[in-house]
């Protein structure tokens, strides 16, 4: 005779029960994950306020000082430079180019109507209106040098919209804000963080300069928190990559500081040679060819 305990045979459970043990754990891990937080005035669901919220932080950063390590990828050239910044809002903005040494070797100057872009080695000061051509000719991406102060600050201008919509991304755990102007075939989608609705990426599509634009490496100034990198990918009308990358690693960033007397004051460099954006096309800025292994975030 067998020594061996008889054990009772356990009837097989239900199919609706064994399915319940399994839905179970995936209820508790759902619930696990990390909730949105929608901040003290809780969610927003209408475009207009978020919108608000928005051109409310814009009231609080007028100007910015900055040295930076600019880094450009194109077809045409893979280089970096170190660079000094100045914005202020609405519209003006300086940034000069150093080479290795410390050396300046281009100066930009935009005001609401007015561009210059010194190329102080070859002693030639090229004047013309503000657009985002012109400013490309020192950062290769096009963008309008008042959308570059608003993004230096953080924040992004609008397009003139027809219809706005507004969603959550959770993936990003933001504000997903979808701009459309139908007459111009222009769209945007501007997405702000739930809690602190501090912009973390902009996309822009239809018009002749699209791009996307991530803001990364948030730093505390002054009870503000501002993107220390901005990552800019140029595109074309239909959204599709030029392969033109520029990223901007701020570094000792002063907000709402005074700016030094004559930083945006329209003057011509003694000896150099003013020459017309309207009468001739100044060849692009050489930068420094950027080490292939550095990471884009080095300082």
């Amino acid at each position: 005779m067998s020594q061996h305990p008889i054990v009772p045979t356990r009837a097989p459970r239900p199919l609706a029960a064994r399915a319940l043990t399994l839905i179970l754990p995936l209820t508790v891990l759902a619930g696990c994950a990390r909730s949105l937080s929608f901040g003290p005035t809780g969610e927003i669901t209408d475009p207009a306020i978020l919108m608000a919220r928005l051109d409310a932080q814009a009231r609080e950063r007028r100007t910015l000082q900055s040295e930076a390590k600019v880094r450009i990828r194109s077809p045409e050239q893979n280089g970096s430079a170190d660079a000094l910044i100045a914005a202020k809002w609405p519209d003006e903005l300086r940034i000069g180019l150093l080479n290795f040494f410390g050396k300046p070797v281009a100066d930009m100057l935009s005001t609401k109507d007015h561009f210059q872009l010194h190329d102080i080695e070859r002693r030639a000061v090229y004047l013309g209106a503000p657009t985002a051509d012109n400013l490309a000719r020192l950062l290769a991406v096009p963008i309008a040098p008042a959308d570059a102060v608003q993004f230096l600050l953080g924040l992004s201008p609008r397009i003139e919209a027809t219809k706005a919509a507004l969603s959550i991304d959770h993936q990003r755990r933001a504000y997903r804000l979808e701009l459309t102007n139908s007459a111009q075939n222009e769209r945007q989608t501007i997405f702000a963080d739930t809690e602190t609705l501090r912009i973390v990426r902009v996309e822009r599509r239809g018009s002749g300069h699209g791009y996307d634009l991530d803001f990364e490496d948030f730093q505390r100034v002054d009870a503000i928190d501002l993107p220390f990198r901005l990552r800019f990918s140029a595109l074309d009308g239909q959204g599709q990559t030029r392969g033109i990358d520029l990223t901007v690693q701020q570094r000792e960033v002063r907000l709402n500081a005074p700016t030094p007397p004559r930083t945006f004051e329209r003057r011509l460099p003694p000896g150099a040679r003013p020459v017309d954006l309207d009468m001739t096309a100044p060849p692009r800025l050489e930068l420094p060819a950027a080490p292939a292994s550095r990471p884009d975030n080095a300082p």
